[in-house]
């Protein structure tokens, strides 16, 4: 990016020239006031573009020059001397360079699912616990203890539970029961038959 400037010589005045049409000159309505009884109230334009810097004289009682040479419409150079009566100018450019931060590759830091040894889904947060949710936003796997949880008003029981690494909602996965733990009995009769008690 570019910045033309126009810095005074006989004043000390520092115009900073914006990109388009800038009018010059004694009256105050003008983008760049210039007071100086040798500067006309409308002196001049300057068109400020790509392909650089254009003068425009706007028919001044003491003319426009550049490097001492009257002109009605000429490009102005870097460097050069611009004069309006007897006020002169010296055009800078000024190169300003925008940095963009480029993001860490985020792939490579995004957490991913774990599978456990016995072929269950570890949690994110946790490889040690079977994962008992889901974010919906995610879909990253987690242990309800490692989710965040807000309980609802109103006397219920239940509790909102949202995912840890992007606030997400969270669901418990299929064959889960959200909430509950299986009894010494409940686990017991999964393992061993209790007919045997009849006998």
């Amino acid at each position: 990016m570019v910045r033309y400037i126009l810095r005074g010589i006989t004043l000390p005045l520092q115009l900073d020239l914006r990109t388009g049409r800038n009018t010059l000159g004694r009256a105050p309505t003008n983008d760049f006031g210039i007071p100086d009884a040798s500067v006309s109230s409308f002196h001049c334009e300057i068109e400020v573009s790509e392909s650089g810097v254009l003068v425009r004289d706007l028919q001044s009682t003491n003319g426009t020059f550049i490097d001492d040479r009257p002109v009605t419409e000429e490009v102005l150079p870097q460097g050069q001397i611009l004069q309006l009566g007897t006020v002169t100018f010296c055009l800078e450019l000024e190169r300003i360079e925008i940095h963009v931060p480029q993001p860490v590759n985020p792939t490579a830091a995004a957490p991913q699912a774990v599978v456990r040894e016995d072929g269950q889904l570890a949690c994110t947060r946790n490889t040690a616990l079977v994962a008992t949710h889901r974010c919906t936003q995610c879909t990253l796997p987690f242990h309800q203890s490692s989710l965040r949880g807000v309980r609802i008003s109103g006397g219920s029981k239940r509790a909102l539970l949202f995912c840890p690494e992007c606030d997400g909602a969270c669901e418990a996965m299929p064959g889960m029961v959200e909430g509950k733990k299986k009894s010494f009995f409940s686990s017991l009769s999964q393992t061993i038959p209790l007919g045997w008690l009849k006998k």
